[in-house]
């Protein structure tokens, strides 16, 4: 972020952390935007040697919250954990069958070895990187998403700043 034209521009209203999207329920919304308040803003792209990559290339998509209580706009970079989608299908195939108990177990088995993973000390190039965000996104609930977001925002913003 702080190599990005997003950072000399917002870096007083912008999460340096990426936000990974776990639903409680593991299902996820088309697309990010579908959260009420939630505005695609654009894109960032960083390259890194990686993986045996010289300048790999990474795109990820920014997207804009906005305080409801003094109309503020704050961003942060955003994605669903690409394995839920791997959870939602197992529920609706056939095939696999699971059921929505077994389901809600996985989505929590998923978070919490997520949650070690990037926790674990060999992964201290990932410290201050990342915030996984366990949200409620059924329909009584989903409108609290963008609240919850600015939220976390401000305290991604308090850490950086002290």
């Amino acid at each position: 972020m702080e190599h990005s034209d997003w950072y000399s521009e917002y870096s007083r209203t912008i999460s340096h952390k990426m936000f990974v999207f776990m639903p409680d329920s593991g299902r996820m919304l088309e697309k990010l935007e579908a959260i009420p308040g939630v505005i695609l803003a654009g894109t960032v792209d960083c390259e890194k040697d990686e993986a045996g990559n010289i300048k790999r290339r990474y795109d990820s998509t920014v997207y804009r919250v906005q305080d409801t209580e003094n109309g503020q706009a704050y961003y942060f970079v955003g994605e669903y954990l690409t394995p839920l989608a791997v959870i939602q299908d197992m529920e609706s195939g056939q095939e696999a069958g699971l059921s929505t108990d077994a389901h809600a177990k996985q989505v929590s088995w998923l978070y919490r070895r997520l949650e070690e993973i990037l926790n674990h000390e060999h992964a201290h190039e990932l410290n201050g990187t990342w915030r996984l965000f366990r949200h409620d996104n059924s329909p009584k609930k989903i409108s609290d998403i963008s609240r919850q977001l600015v939220e976390l925002i401000k305290e991604d913003i308090e850490e950086d700043s002290a």
